[in-house]
């Protein structure tokens, strides 16, 4: 389906079209792919026109990664507070100050000692000092804190503000904008029924690109006014392919500014954010993008120079192995590490809890960690009372135990498509992908190169060869460049020594 939907964007244009001055199918291409997936794999007759029921809409819009944590986590005055707080006295609009090094970091932090610890860009923001100012979006309600660096500021005005904005302006949105956005979704919903033969409702659509079209003027206004304040000489991003990012490459491009994206995770032919049949370059893509190593470079069709698309390999990566090496098992006990995604949740559940019964009735010995992904730590522990009822089970709800601390003392490991399952290759362990939902697609790769065992049923891991091989490691710099460190400061060095105009 993805190629048609790469086809289509392509041969209709829409890749080039605008609504004034805001190329919006650039900013709704993954979201609403992620919608058609959805509508493709419920298998129903759905309504592509407007019978959609209102509550059924109403979820439509409120479907995001931040609108699931929301229902999960208490809101308390502390945290409303907290975000007035940084609206006005702390609003770093007021007194943030230049550097040469701007970072846009995520706000997906991990627990380590004691500290909050952004993967990705906190070694960069450290080794580089005074010289590099990181900002933060907001957490759903809050920030993650303490911190491990120190130079970083919260921009929850770039967050907060454009949704207040967005909500008046549909509100008192004019009948001309109504009518040409009304038009641009006649286009896609024909293009969609044509290309895919399946579409989402069309107030779906409309309120996509409506909130989309809001957010991108409003948010600019003020992204423009903190970059300018910086006067960076160099821009650097997590995820390029958000709203907020998407902004910010393109005000780089306006600025005279270059603008590096750092991998965040599995780069697919089955990633849309990352693959377009048309090889145009694109104001709101990055104008560098950092891979793990050069494995990456071939998952995938990204439209920016090919002298821009770099392997550096990933310094948190490399620095956690060193701190946990594998650790020699001393009984023939299995040792096996689960891999939970939250998407998937109660598919994984349903085929461990199968998979620990095969063990129990084979008498085989094991003992089993089940790593809860971090959005999933504030859920019910009862969720997964099916897999916490067995005996040797270890479930892991918190960021007590590291990820890779937990690779060191396990010899197996099982997940789905989860970025992980590339470190726990490199940890040598023995790796099942299950098959579930697009497995098949986003692993391709490694299950058609046996990196991994493809499985369909519990039966198929406890008959596995591969469940009782030892295996050695794979050549770490296959999935890991390394140095990592030294290969990131040197290309940003050298950007930064070209020198630039400055902002005017």
């Amino acid at each position: 389906m993805l190629e048609e939907y790469l086809k289509l964007e392509c041969e209709t244009g829409l890749l080039n079209d605008k609504i004034g001055d805001f190329r919006y199918w650039l900013f709704i291409r993954d979201k609403l792919y992620m919608k058609i997936e959805e509508l493709s794999s419920a298998n129903t007759n759905i309504p592509t026109g407007n019978n959609t029921s209102k509550i059924a809409a109403f979820i439509d819009k409120m479907t995001s990664s931040s609108v699931v944590e929301l229902v999960w986590k208490k809101i308390c005055l502390k945290d409303i507070l907290y975000v007035i707080k940084n609206l006005t006295i702390s609003n770093p609009l007021l007194f943030i100050k230049k550097s040469k090094i701007l970072i846009f970091t995520s706000n997906r932090r991990t627990l380590i000692d004691g500290k909050y610890y952004e993967t990705w860009t906190d070694e960069i923001a450290d080794s580089f000092g005074k010289d590099c100012l990181t900002v933060e979006s907001l957490d759903v309600t809050s920030h993650r804190r303490p911190l491990y660096t120190k130079n970083i500021k919260e921009i929850d005005v770039v967050d907060i503000f454009p949704l207040l904005v967005s909500f008046i302006n549909k509100l008192s949105c004019k009948k001309t904008l109504k009518k040409l956005v009304s038009e641009k979704v006649d286009k896609i919903e024909r293009s969609l029924i044509e290309y895919i033969g399946i579409s989402p409702n069309k107030e779906y659509l409309e309120t996509l690109i409506l909130t989309r079209f809001f957010w991108y003027h409003s948010k600019k206004r003020i992204l423009k006014k903190i970059i300018k304040k910086v006067n960076p000489n160099i821009i650097i991003e997590v995820v390029g392919y958000e709203t907020n990012n998407m902004i910010v490459n393109e005000l780089g491009k306006q600025l005279s500014i270059p603008t590096i994206e750092l991998q965040h995770g599995i780069i697919g032919m089955q990633h849309i954010a990352y693959n377009y049949l048309c090889r145009k370059t694109f104001k709101p893509l990055p104008d560098y993008i950092f891979f793990y190593s050069n494995y990456w470079k071939n998952t995938c069709r990204f439209p920016i120079k090919k002298t821009h698309q770099l392997a550096v390999g990933f310094p948190f990566f490399e620095n956690q192995l060193k701190k946990y090496p594998p650790v020699i098992s001393k009984d023939n006990r299995l040792r096996i590490i689960v891999l939970s995604q939250p998407v998937f949740k109660y598919e994984i559940v349903t085929f461990i809890d199968r998979l620990l019964c095969l063990f129990e009735e084979g008498k085989i010995r094991f003992s089993l960690t089940y790593k809860l992904h971090p959005a999933e730590y504030n859920q019910p522990i009862e969720d997964w009372k099916k897999i916490t009822s067995h005996k040797n089970v270890k479930l892991i709800n918190d960021s007590s135990d590291a990820l890779y601390k937990l690779f060191s003392e396990n010899d197996i490991l099982i997940g789905v498509t989860s970025t992980a399952i590339f470190e726990g290759l490199a940890y040598g362990l023995n790796t099942f992908v299950l098959n579930i939902g697009n497995a098949n697609e986003r692993m391709i790769d490694l299950i058609e190169n046996k990196y991994v065992t493809f499985c369909n049923t519990p039966e198929e891991v406890v008959n596995s060869e591969m469940l009782w091989t030892q295996t050695p490691p794979l050549k770490r710099n296959e999935f890991f460049e390394p140095n990592s460190m030294k290969n990131i400061t040197g290309i940003i060095n050298k950007l930064m020594n070209k020198g630039r105009k400055n902002v005017k």
